[in-house]
Order: C-alpha cells, then structure tokens, then sequence
C-alpha cells in the first residue's frame, strides 16, 4: 500500500504529487486524459471510510504540536507555508493541509490524506495548476488554473470532506 513520506510532504506541488508517495504505482494522467468520475467516485466510497468523514464519529483530534509552518516546493523553488491544520485518528488516519505564504507560493495549497487502512488522497494547486494524487491515479493539470484551495479546517471530519469536492473539482471541472 503506497504511503506519504511526510517529511517531504510540502514538496507535492513541485512536479507530480505522487513523489511524495512511497510505492505509487497508479497512472499519471495530465491535462484532459483522465479516467471516469465513476471510478473515482467509487474509490472513495471503498476506500475513504465514511466515519472519517462524519463529525459524529469523533475520530479526529488536532494535532497540536504540529508545527505552525512548514517548506512548500512548486516549479520556483521552495518557499515557506502556513500548516492550517493537522489531524489524527487513534487508530493511524492522518491529514494536514497547507497554504503557501506570499511570493511564488501565494496562491499554492496543498491537503494530504492517508488512511489507517494504507490509502493516499492528495489535492492541491501549484501556482494555481491542480493536482490530485490517490491510489489509482496522479493528475495534474497544465493547462486550467484555479484559485488557491479553500478548505475547511474546523475539524478532520470537515477538511477530508472539502478535499474529497476540492479533489473532484480538480478532475472533473477544470479541464478546458
């Protein structure tokens, strides 16, 4: 099962997001070749239990000795990010989710999943080019744009829930 390699995290934008993942072995898809949204859809049904994506289940806690920043890479160069956020399930689920700070990462963010069960689901934009990265795919998109990636990082539940819509927004509504 791929996991991330945490301490290279921030380095998503810089290329292909599943550089970050150790043992990705899904296809790279850029620009408008893209598998269907139907299977998408259904990985996440099979794969991103739904109690992680429940606030009733009350599995996420912050994590608060995450550091405040944090190294984001894009194509120029390395530059400094703001951690909004990080969580933590007892049994191992683990999401963080970064927003680039001025310069050439002004407009960069980038959230990262990966679940007790050994499932990546990574979402971002790299000077404003979306990304996604999961087990069966790594996409970016050269050619639309988008604004930075708004989430919301009120609890765990409700960040992997805007990563999930920020990440099929990003397959399925930016390609021109």
């Amino acid at each position: 099962m791929p996991t991330i390699d945490w301490n290279r995290a921030g380095c998503a934008g810089d290329q292909c997001a599943s550089d970050v993942v150790v043992g990705f072995s899904g296809p790279r898809y850029v620009d408008h070749e893209i598998l269907g949204q139907e299977v998408f859809e259904q990985w996440i049904e099979e794969n991103i239990d739904a109690d992680l994506r429940n606030d009733d289940a009350n599995l996420w806690m912050k994590d608060e000795s995450a550091p405040s920043e944090t190294t984001m890479t894009n194509g120029m160069g390395p530059g400094p990010a703001d951690v909004i956020a990080v969580y933590r399930t007892p049994r191992g689920d683990r999401i963080e989710y970064y927003v680039g700070r001025g310069g050439d990462l002004e407009d960069d963010a980038c959230c990262l999943l990966e679940t007790s069960s050994g499932h990546v689901l990574i979402a971002g934009c790299s000077m404003c080019h979306p990304y996604v990265c999961c087990d069966i795919l790594d996409f970016g998109n050269s050619d639309g744009s988008t604004r930075v990636m708004q989430l919301d990082g009120t609890s765990g539940a409700a960040l992997v829930r805007t990563l999930i819509h920020s990440a099929r927004n990003y397959l399925y509504n930016q390609r021109h």
